[in-house]
């Protein structure tokens, strides 16, 4: 039996190999950063009526799949399949050949949805397969130590999956287009809204030395809140009803954020950027609950979520776990400040415009902006991911 194996139960390492397949984060945030730096670029000159969109996909469809499932799936996927190590006392989840296998499988998504692909209902089947695939990377070390805190994960990346595959369903057969992306919207903010609670007091607090401030009895019911922002994006419930549970949803997610030291962490790019990404969740969802009631244009809290939340959040993670599991210290480089202040602004232009009648030089100036953040990430870190840790550890 291989040594890797070892004894059952005991913390699995995989077997040497290239240190860009040693984690997730390496292949996934840099297949992740390419993608999201050529996609909006596309999606601009779709928008413009000089290209067509690809996997049978109308133009506004495929931009949502792509930066939902491409862009930030990827990203997720790599944040999981290392943070999943670090939960269970390093159990293996993926690395070399079973890692390359998954990250083929997410490229052979967006292959069969580029530009001029015909497409069709198959055209879900790659992105279906990587994320069970990822879930089963990740479920296996969770389900074995029984960490039952992390399971909603092992829900949240298959519901992803069907939404991908219920959305070219649904263009087929004709049926409503808005359930297969409501739902991985929802359950993306939950997921970001989850995350970000755990780590980012964390984070601030290690770096600031300040104690967060817990609202306990806020905390508790959290879950349950983000759960019925899930359900009523599934769900076709009367406006009044979706509009209260995602107002209330987006004023926990702000009322939590008070005792969290956010002014403290302003001289701190790498905090501020986290901080920056929560709020967007909670003002997204409080904007589309908004929405509802006809008190603001729909896209705005969609964009608050995505451009801005997704930005931000993703940009902040992926710099600050790259740093931080490959041994280096934790200060990003000038130019990647320069990156966090682009998004942030891309968000908040992105967000503005429907207030504004939707100018297209905001989105454009949205658009470039964000292109540009994924860029200088790419310049900063591709080498910092290809090389082994500065530390010498394995990983």
């Amino acid at each position: 039996m291989r040594q890797s194996l070892r004894l059952a139960g005991e913390p699995i390492a995989p077997p040497p190999g290239p240190p860009v397949l040693a984690m997730g984060f390496r292949p996934f945030f840099l297949a992740a950063a390419f993608f999201g730096a050529i996609v909006m670029p596309l999606w601009l000159v779709m928008f413009a009526g000089a290209l067509g969109p690809g996997g049978g996909l109308p133009p506004t469809w495929w931009h949502a799949h792509e930066m939902l499932l491409g862009y930030t799936g990827a990203v997720l996927a790599g944040f999981l399949l290392t943070a999943v190590r670090n939960w269970t006392g390093g159990h293996f989840t993926a690395a070399n050949g079973s890692l390359a296998a998954l990250v083929a499988l997410w490229a052979l998504g967006r292959v069969a949805h580029a530009p001029g692909v015909a497409g069709g209902w198959w055209s879900a089947l790659p992105d279906v397969a990587w994320l069970l695939g990822t879930t089963v990377a990740i479920g296996r070390p969770l389900l074995r130590k029984g960490s039952r805190r992390n399971y909603g994960f092992l829900v949240a990346l298959p519901m992803l999956a069907a939404s991908s595959l219920g959305l070219h369903l649904a263009l087929g057969a004709g049926w409503a287009l808005r359930p297969s992306l409501d739902v991985p919207v929802a359950v993306i903010a939950a997921v970001m809204a989850v995350v970000a609670g755990r780590i980012v007091p964390m984070f601030t607090r290690n770096a600031l030395e300040l104690e967060p401030r817990r609202i306990e009895p806020l905390e508790r019911v959290l879950p349950s809140v983000l759960g019925a922002v899930v359900v009523v994006a599934a769900l076709d419930l009367p406006a009044m009803v979706e509009g209260a549970v995602l107002l209330t949803a987006g004023a926990a997610l702000l009322v939590r954020m008070t005792g969290w030291n956010s002014l403290a962490t302003l001289r701190a790019p790498i905090l501020w950027i986290l901080h920056i990404g929560h709020a967007w969740v909670g003002v997204g969802l409080a904007l589309q609950g908004a929405a509802s009631f006809g008190w603001a244009p729909p896209s705005a809290g969609l964009h608050a979520i995505t451009a801005g939340a997704i930005g931000s959040l993703t940009l902040g993670m992926m710099a600050r776990v790259s740093l931080g599991h490959t041994g280096r210290v934790l200060r990003v480089h000038g130019s990647i400040s320069v990156a966090f202040g682009m998004m942030v602004l891309a968000g908040l232009l992105r967000v503005s415009a429907p207030f504004l009648g939707t100018p297209r030089m905001m989105l454009d100036s949205a658009g470039t902006l964000w292109s540009l953040s994924l860029i200088l990430f790419l310049v900063v870190y591709t080498p910092i991911l290809f090389r082994p840790r500065a530390d010498g550890k394995p990983g």
